[in-house]
């Protein structure tokens, strides 16, 4: 029986040796570090719970890898993941940052992180009945004033920390440009969030019903007027 060469052997076996070649230069390829800002997000927080304003929103994390797993695309994902319900004692707790907080690409791992631990309380969420206020400025016209101004509904309810809460006696609607009313209109306004740890239960949006008459202009119940 005859042996025969396979066609083309010469290319194939060059083919394969630039394959082990190439494969070798990377698995020596040295390795690099970075560093990179990651955000903290918090799952698991029981729902009569809220975070209290000391909780990290990041951490710098120094990361090591090869170039090619180094990417901004393929570390733009990544962030640290505390499960309140599984790290947290109670309502305090220390959390070293760990690889297992992390969704890392294969291949890159952590070196350290900064802070390295993060520190969690949890306080009461609270709920409060606010008042809300309307904002005017500008004028409506010559000869014409506010007469009556409405609103619905006159109160909204807030939620967040008590002693965050304790510190609001009203809220304050989006100032209202009296300019562009020429007659009695009917406006949807937002209130404002008066700190940035409370938020709404509810809709943000209020009904303002203005009634425009002549005379001048000044500010009636539950107005203020902006100079």
């Amino acid at each position: 029986m005859r042996f025969r060469v396979p066609r083309n052997l010469g290319w194939k076996i060059g083919s394969l040796a630039l394959a082990v070649l190439l494969w070798a230069a990377m698995s020596v390829e040295p390795e690099v570090v970075v560093v990179r800002d990651a955000p903290v997000l918090y799952k698991n927080v029981p729902p009569n719970r809220m975070l209290n304003g000391e909780a990290p929103q990041s951490v710098r994390l120094e990361l090591k890898g090869r170039p090619a797993e180094l990417t901004t695309e393929t570390l733009s994902g990544i962030s640290v993941v505390i499960d309140v319900d599984i790290d947290v004692n109670k309502d305090t707790g220390t959390v070293p940052v760990a690889a297992t907080h992390l969704n890392l690409p294969r291949g890159v791992s952590l070196l350290r992180a900064t802070p390295p631990q993060i520190q969690v309380a949890l306080t009461q969420l609270s709920n409060k009945q606010v008042p809300v206020e309307i904002q005017f400025f500008g004028s409506p016209g010559s000869g014409k004033q506010v007469l009556s101004a409405h609103l619905a509904p006159e109160s909204l309810t807030m939620a967040g920390a008590e002693s965050d809460l304790a510190a609001v006696s009203k809220v304050l609607l989006t100032p209202i440009d009296l300019s562009t009313i020429t007659s009695s209109d009917q406006l949807k306004v937002r209130a404002l969030v008066p700190q940035p740890r409370l938020y709404f239960t509810s809709s943000p949006m209020v009904t303002v019903t203005i009634a425009l008459g002549p005379g001048t202009n000044r500010p009636t119940q539950n107005q203020k007027e902006i100079r």
